[in-house]
C-alpha cells in the first residue's frame, strides 16, 4: 500500500467576497418634548422614531431615558440606537 493511500490529501476550498461600500448621508430629525418627563420610563423600555429611509434599507432610533439594561445603574445612562427595519433575506 502506497503512503499516500494512507495519508490521503485534504485539501481546502477558500472563497472570499468584496463589497463596494458607497457613503449616503441623510438627516432624520428625533425631538424629544418632555425630556425630563422621560425619568419614568422604566429601565430597558425605550421611545422609538418614525421609521425612515437611508441607502434603501428602513431604520428608526431607539432611545433609552434610563438605561437599556437592568445592570446598568447609573442613572445619568442615555442609550440611542439605530435599529434596521429592512427584513433581509439570504438567498
Amino acid at each position: 500500500m502506497s503512503n499516500s493511500a494512507q495519508n490521503p490529501v485534504k485539501t481546502l476550498a477558500t472563497t472570499g467576497c468584496v463589497r463596494r461600500m458607497e457613503q449616503v448621508t441623510r438627516t432624520h430629525m428625533f425631538q424629544i418634548m418632555g425630556y425630563s418627563l422621560d425619568k419614568h420610563i422604566a429601565k430597558g423600555k425605550f421611545l422609538e422614531s418614525t421609521i425612515f429611509e437611508v441607502g434603501g434599507s428602513n431604520w428608526s432610533i431607539q432611545y433609552y431615558p434610563n438605561g437599556r439594561l437592568a445592570a446598568e445603574d447609573d442613572d445619568d445612562i442615555y442609550r440611542y440606537f439605530f435599529a434596521l427595519k429592512t427584513n433581509y433575506i439570504v438567498q
